[in-house]
């Protein structure tokens, strides 16, 4: 899952299959911003021209409850098709 680092924060990775549509990266890095947690790096590799979809990779630092919180959100968004 996260590796440990201090007092209880994981650093945790998130991979979202979510809709190629503008906006999608804003609503998503939104919901990080307002829980007033950081994304320590984004990985979006080419998406197929006529997919409609692409692959987003999140890495981060929270406690496990939170990130618990974070998918919770991030799978109730239109945008976000899968989590894994």
């Amino acid at each position: 899952m996260g590796e440990d680092l201090s007092d209880g924060v994981e650093r945790h990775e998130l991979r979202l299959r979510v809709v190629n549509q503008p906006g999608t990266l804003h609503v998503i890095s939104a919901i990080f911003s307002t829980r007033g947690l950081s994304i320590d790096a984004i990985q979006i590799p080419p998406a197929a021209p006529d997919s409609g979809t692409m692959d987003i990779t999140l890495r981060f630092q929270a406690e496990p409850a939170r990130r618990i919180a974070i998918v919770r959100m991030l799978s109730r968004l239109e945008c976000v098709i899968a989590i894994a």
